[in-house]
C-alpha cells in the first residue's frame, strides 16, 4: 500500500514455480534522479550481502554534484541473461531509457546482452580496469605450455599462438569498447570505469551484515538510498558556500554561477592550462569552424562557440580551454542556460 501511494517500485518476479527468482526496488526519488541525470549508467553486481546466497546488483548514475547515485536495485537468485534482463524490463517500464546515451560495466555478458535488449539505443562502454586486469591476468598464466615473455608483449597484435589468438578474439575485435579512442568522442561526462559503484557496494559490505535475513538487507538498503539523497542538499549547500569565495573572471562568472561547483572546478582545470599557452583561432568559412593547431593534432571549434573537438568538450559538454580563450580574447560573455543541462547549478526537489 505504501510504495502504491508514493510511486515507489517493487516488484517480485519468480521462477514460474512459485520460487522467488528476483526482487526490484526503485524509489519515486530515484525514478527522478534518473530522468534528470540518467545520461551515463552504470550496472554490477555483488554478493555476500544477505545470509540467503543472491546476488545484488545496482544502477547507478552520477549527478551533477560529481556523486554517484543508486536510481534502483535488484536481488536476483541466478545471475543469468534472462534474470538481469527481467530485472531490466520492469526498469525499462519504469523509466524513461532514451534519457540514457552510455552504458557502463565489466566484461559480464550476462549484464551487456540485458542492456542491449531493454536500452537498445545506448552505447555500451566496458571499463577499462577491469579490461586491463584481465589482460595482465591472461599473460601472466600459461597458455598450452606457452608464456608471454613481458618484453615481447607488445608483439602479440598480429602475433600467432593460443595468447594472440585469445587477444584477437576477445580484446582487439571490440577495442571501441574498452580503449580511450574508442570513447573520447563519447559525452561519458568522466565515467571510464565502474569505481563509482564498485566503491557502493564496498561501503555497504561495510554497513550490512551478510548474515542478516534478506527483508532487513532490504530495509537497510532503501534507508542508505534516503540518506544519500538526503545529503544531496546539504552537499549543494556547503559547495555553494566554497564555492562563493573564489574570484572569477568578470566574463566567466554568470556563467559559473548556473553551473554546479563540480562542474565549475573542472572548468578551472581548462582555465589554468588556457593561461599557460595562446591560441590561434583560424576560421574555416566552409565548414563554419575554427582551426586551432596543437602539437600532435588540430581541433575544430564551432564558429558559433557550441561545440569544439578536444577530449575535455567531447567527455563534459562544458566550456574547453578554447572555447573559454575565444570568449576572453572576443570580451564576450559565454551565455548561461548553455552547454549541458546535466550540469546546471540547481538542487532537484526529490
Amino acid at each position: 500500500r505504501s510504495a502504491k501511494k508514493t510511486n515507489n517500485i517493487v516488484k517480485v518476479l519468480d521462477d514460474g514455480d512459485g520460487e522467488v527468482a528476483a526482487i526490484f526496488v526503485q524509489l519515486e526519488r530515484q525514478r527522478k534522479l534518473y530522468k534528470k541525470y540518467g545520461n551515463v549508467l552504470e550496472l554490477d553486481g555483488t554478493y555476500e550481502t544477505t545470509r540467503a546466497g543472491v546476488a545484488l546488483f545496482h544502477i547507478l548514475i552520477e549527478d551533477n554534484n560529481g556523486d554517484g547515485q543508486p536510481v534502483a536495485k535488484f536481488f536476483i537468485k541466478e545471475e543469468t541473461i534472462e534474470a538481469i534482463a527481467e530485472c531490466l524490463w520492469v526498469f525499462s517500464e519504469n523509466n524513461d531509457v532514451s534519457a540514457t546515451k552510455l552504458t557502463l560495466t565489466d566484461k559480464d555478458c550476462a549484464e551487456i546482452s540485458a542492456l542491449g535488449r531493454y536500452l537498445p539505443s545506448a552505447t555500451h562502454l566496458l571499463c577499462p580496469f577491469h579490461a586491463l586486469t584481465s589482460v595482465d591476468f591472461h599473460l601472466n598464466k600459461v597458455n598450452d605450455g606457452e608464456r608471454v615473455d613481458i618484453e615481447k608483449r607488445h608483439q602479440i597484435h598480429g602475433g600467432t599462438g593460443s595468447t594472440a589468438t585469445y587477444f584477437r578474439d576477445h580484446w582487439f575485435n571490440i577495442e571501441t569498447k574498452w580503449t580511450h579512442v574508442g570513447r573520447r568522442h563519447l559525452p561519458t561526462f568522466g565515467n571510464n570505469t565502474t569505481n563509482r559503484l564498485e566503491r557502493f557496494h564496498h561501503t555497504i559490505k561495510d554497513v550490512l551484515q551478510k548474515t542478516q535475513r534478506l527483508a532487513e538487507v532490504l530495509k537497510n538498503l532503501v534507508n542508505i538510498a534516503k540518506l544519500r539523497l538526503s545529503d544531496r542538499k546539504l552537499k549543494q549547500n556547503i559547495r555553494d558556500l566554497r564555492f562563493a569565495t573564489k574570484s572569477k573572471h568578470r566574463l566567466l562568472k554568470k556563467f559559473a554561477e548556473s553551473v554546479s561547483p563540480y562542474a565549475w572546478r573542472k572548468m578551472e582545470k581548462e582555465i589554468k592550462i588556457m593561461k599557460k599557452k595562446s591560441y590561434d583561432f583560424v576560421l574555416n568559412k566552409e565548414t563554419s569552424t575554427y582551426n586551432i593547431a596543437s602539437c600532435n593534432t588540430t581541433y575544430h571549434l564551432k564558429s558559433d562557440l557550441t561545440a569544439c573537438t578536444c577530449d575535455f568538450f567531447m567527455a563534459f559538454e562544458l566550456p574547453c580551454r578554447h572555447i573559454i580563450s575565444f570568449h576572453i580574447q572576443e570580451n564576450t560573455e559565454i551565455p548561461t542556460g548553455s552547454f549541458a543541462e546535466h550540469w546546471r547549478n540547481e538542487y532537484l526537489e526529490l
